[in-house]
This record gives C-alpha cells, sequence and structure tokens, in this order.
C-alpha cells in the first residue's frame, strides 16, 4: 500500500492534549502528540515528487496564521463506521474554511487531485482500527461526545507536508517539511 500524503497546520499538545486522552476506551488507536494536525489539503496515495509540487503551490499561498478554538469531539467518516474521532473548531473555522476553499483546488490540481469533500476543519486524536467491530466504535463515539472539549487556544503557524511514518506503530505521521506562517 503506497503511502498517503497531506498539507496541514500542526498542533502544539502541550498542556491539554494528555488530559484528554488519558480514558480513550481499549482498542482504540491513540494519536501521538506529533501526529495532531488540521489537515488543509489530503493529497492521497500519491509518489513523493507529486506531492513535493503540491507543497510548493501550497507555500506560495501566502496564509497567515490563526489561532483556533477547540470545540465538541465528535466521529467523523462514515456515519455509520465513524473512522476517526476529532475535536471540532469553534473560531478560525471560516477562516480555515475560506482558505482551503480558496487555495486547496490548486493544492490538489498540482498533485493531479480533485476536491472529494466540503471543507470541515478538525483535530483528530483517535481512531478505531479499520477492523473495529460496530460495537468498539460505538464505544468510542460515546467516549469521543463524552469529552469535554479542553479550554485552550491552539496558535496555527505553521504549515507541513505530511506522509505516513515509519513505523506506524509509534506514530501515524511523518512531517517532512515545513514553513512559519506570519
Amino acid at each position: 500500500m503506497s503511502p498517503n500524503w497531506f498539507i496541514g497546520f500542526p498542533v502544539d499538545s502541550a498542556g491539554w492534549y494528555q488530559k484528554v486522552i488519558t480514558n480513550v476506551p481499549y482498542g482504540i488507536k491513540r494519536f501521538n502528540p506529533v501526529d495532531l494536525h488540521i489537515t488543509f489539503a489530503f493529497l492521497g496515495a500519491v509518489e513523493a515528487s507529486v506531492a513535493q509540487k503540491a507543497w510548493l503551490v501550497a507555500q506560495e499561498v501566502g496564509m497567515r496564521q490563526m489561532v483556533a478554538t477547540l470545540g465538541p469531539m465528535m466521529p467523523f467518516g462514515n456515519p455509520e463506521k465513524p473512522s476517526a474521532y476529532a475535536f471540532t473548531l469553534v473560531n478560525a473555522t471560516e477562516a480555515i474554511v475560506n482558505y482551503m476553499l480558496y487555495h486547496r483546488d490548486n493544492v490538489l490540481a498540482a498533485a493531479g487531485r480533485e476536491p472529494l469533500y466540503t471543507p470541515r476543519p478538525h483535530l483528530t486524536v483517535a481512531r478505531p482500527p479499520r477492523s473495529a467491530s460496530d460495537r468498539l466504535r460505538a464505544v468510542g463515539t460515546v467516549w469521543a461526545t463524552s469529552v469535554t472539549p479542553p479550554v485552550v487556544s491552539l496558535t496555527l503557524d505553521k504549515l507541513a507536508l505530511y506522509t505516513w511514518a515509519d513505523n506506524r506503530e509509534i506514530q501515524q505521521f511523518k512531517l517532512v517539511e515545513s514553513i512559519k506562517l506570519v
């Protein structure tokens, strides 16, 4: 299976993340703190050279840093079989969506991709395994929707190119390159 590539905003987990993931149900995979990000453009299983072309286009967008606040956690993916448990964003959602709507298509086009969905900025913190039973996914959903969002302001001051980590048992993603946003 070819690794996926994506461009996203890395998120600092200091001071809040450990408290959120303490009660993740057995069988649900919690993200390593270095995996936390808000996706800007999902490139999919493309060659590294194609991902680099999209990354160059993303760097030309001229994004500014934003501050986001976490909203309620909810299941994401197929409503019948969620593939992620993620915090929604309370503020900055409109700014991030506008950036995505205005710039994402050009970034995806550079990778030979088309947008598949309307942007829904979120911060994934846990995932059920692909082979999870309906019961485990339901337990994950109950957990996710019961978590009180931490009161934290996340400064989205970097944009990064990611791919799969070399050892996905330890962390899911590898940050390949990043730029500072002003």
